[in-house]
Order: C-alpha cells, then sequence, then structure tokens
C-alpha cells in the first residue's frame, strides 16, 4: 500500500515538474501572480518594480500558451516585457511617490543668499562667499565687482562656482 502510495505521488511530483517547467505558461503564470501578489503587499516600498515583473512574467507565460517554448525566447520575451514595463510605469510611479525629489547637495545652492568675504571683481576676477557655513568661489552673472559685506542669491551652480546677482551691500542699508 504505502509503495501505491509512493508510486502515485512520484507521479503527481513528475507531472507538477512538467507543468512547472520554465518552458511551460503554468510556471510563468505563477510567477507573475506572486509577484503581483508580493507588489500589492508591499505597495509603494516596490515603487511598481515588482508589478512590472509580474506583468510581464504572466504575458510571458501568455506568449509560451500561444507556441513559443523556446527557453531562449521566453527569457527574451520576459527581459523585454520588464524592461517595457518598468520604464512606461516610471511616470505613474514619480506621481504616486509625490513627484520629483527635492534638489540636494551643490543642486540645492539656486536660490539661496550669500555673503561675499572676499570681493568679486567682475566676470573675470571670482571672489568667494559664505553660505551656510562653508566658503564658495562665485562669479556674478553680469559683469560687476562685488564688495565684501553683500548679500548676493545664487543664480545657478556651474561646476564648483556660484553664479551670484547682487541683493544688496552694507552701504545701501
Amino acid at each position: 500500500m504505502l509503495d501505491r502510495l509512493l508510486e502515485q505521488l512520484g507521479g503527481v511530483l513528475e507531472y507538477l515538474g512538467e507543468v512547472m517547467s520554465v518552458e511551460n505558461g503554468y510556471f510563468w503564470m505563477l510567477l507573475g501572480l506572486i509577484l503581483i501578489i508580493i507588489e500589492a503587499v508591499l505597495g509603494a516600498a516596490t515603487a511598481l518594480a515588482l508589478g512590472s515583473i509580474g506583468v510581464a512574467a504572466f504575458l510571458t507565460g501568455v506568449v509560451s500558451f500561444l507556441g513559443l517554448h523556446s527557453l531562449t525566447g521566453l527569457i527574451i520575451v520576459f527581459i523585454a516585457v520588464s524592461l517595457a514595463l518598468f520604464f512606461l510605469s516610471r511616470p505613474l510611479t514619480k506621481r504616486l511617490m509625490g513627484g520629483d525629489a527635492e534638489d540636494t547637495n551643490i543642486d540645492a545652492m539656486a536660490g539661496k543668499l550669500a555673503v561675499v568675504t572676499e570681493p568679486i571683481g567682475g566676470v573675470t576676477s571670482p571672489g568667494y562667499v559664505k553660505i551656510a557655513g562653508d566658503q564658495w568661489r562665485c562669479l556674478p552673472s553680469v559683469d560687476q565687482a562685488i564688495p565684501v559685506g553683500a548679500a548676493v542669491r545664487v543664480q545657478r551652480v556651474e561646476g564648483a562656482t556660484l553664479i551670484v546677482d547682487i541683493e544688496s551691500t552694507k552701504e545701501e542699508e
């Protein structure tokens, strides 16, 4: 009796091995379903990446059922659809995650106020400003001299040089 049960179990496992072969559509559809469920459970933590891969796996299963049984072909379909869905979902992900990220480091300098610590002689003679406790090399956006103590606003950053416009000087206050 035990031999018969083991024989039947072996037959079931052999059948499952054939059905779950990577050349078979059931494998891809099950993989896709698992990834989509994980995406639904984790939500924003995966930023639609697992969902995109899950849908690609599911569609690869459909392609397998339509007649493509080459492992290489199925992997190419899976990778191509994954990449396409991933890049198509990026705008939606950005919108769901709250838009563009805030600028940081040097990109966050534009628009900030600074104080001139070494005079700026014009567009060919850089000076230095102090901003957030750090000294930065700077040039004016228009050809003008800016004295020490003047308040300037950072317009943009070019390399490691701030391009500034004068806001006020000590004499004007």
